[in-house]
């Protein structure tokens, strides 16, 4: 009943916020690096990472001095907003795409992990898709790892809408017609990684995503990872963010949006 309504709900709403975030992407003029937005997802136990991220472009090269003018920060509240806008990102936050937790996570798994990688964004593979194995295989991105075992079980009832921010805020930025790359607040960028994906990639691959590096049951047999993906948009991967919204039963089940988004994948 939860995946119903909280589904519902956001359904209710959908066009008015896509409306507004088409409006901010063009104000702002994000999609001016090949028509892509990246998207991050923060709260007030990350700002710091933001912040870092923001600080290490400003430092880097020229090229990815640029690629940040791209960026749009997703938040849990209007607070939060307001402090992403001061370290010069463009920021949004609405309700109706769910909320963040207020802390960090303290360990892999936790209460406020559990909300936080259900609230920020989905990968995606329609009719074809590329693995990147290994965090390493790419020099623009590096990412660090917490080893952390999974914690217990949270009850779902407290998680809520806060699993749907990150599913929610890639839906919207795809359905504006945009490429989204979409990344973790704790990446940071040694090059522009934007135009790997225009210059280099095959244009053939909907997405691009990152092996995982676990070997666990629960990310087999694909092991995604849901930190830095990019997706090249078009009417299969439209669907495919469809699907992943309708999967929101799922996520609530496994309490893992990356593992619900392998079991979409298997069956897409």
């Amino acid at each position: 009943m939860e995946a119903l309504t909280t589904t519902a709900k956001f359904g209710a709403t959908a066009q008015g916020v896509i409306k507004r975030i088409d409006e901010l992407i063009r104000r702002r003029k994000l999609d001016a690096n090949r028509k892509t937005v990246v998207v991050m997802a923060t709260n007030q136990g990350t700002l710091d990472l933001v912040a870092n991220f923001a600080c290490s472009c400003r430092a880097g090269p020229p090229d990815v001095q640029r690629a940040l003018a791209s960026t749009l920060v997703f938040t849990g509240d209007s607070e939060t907003s307001k402090q992403v806008e001061l370290f010069g990102l463009a920021s949004f936050h609405d309700s109706a795409l769910g909320d963040l937790p207020e802390g960090a996570a303290k360990a892999y798994g936790d209460y406020a992990f559990v909300r936080m990688m259900c609230v920020c964004g989905v990968l995606l593979r329609a009719s074809t898709w590329r693995r990147v194995d290994g965090v390493d295989a790419e020099p623009s991105m590096r990412r660090r790892r917490d080893p952390s075992p999974l914690c217990p079980a949270t009850p779902s009832t407290r998680c809520s809408t806060h699993r749907w921010l990150k599913i929610t805020s890639v839906y919207s930025v795809v359905a504006t017609g945009r490429h989204a790359l979409f990344q973790d607040a704790d990446v940071v960028w040694l090059r522009d990684p934007i135009e790997y994906f225009f210059t280099q990639a095959d244009d053939q691959v909907d997405c691009f995503f990152m092996d995982d590096g676990a070997r666990s049951a629960r990310y087999t047999p694909l092991y995604t990872n849901s930190g830095f993906y990019f997706i090249r948009n078009n009417m299969r991967t439209q669907f495919f963010m469809h699907r992943m919204l309708m999967a929101y039963d799922t996520v609530l089940a496994v309490r893992s949006h990356q593992h619900a988004l392998i079991c979409v994948e298997i069956n897409q």
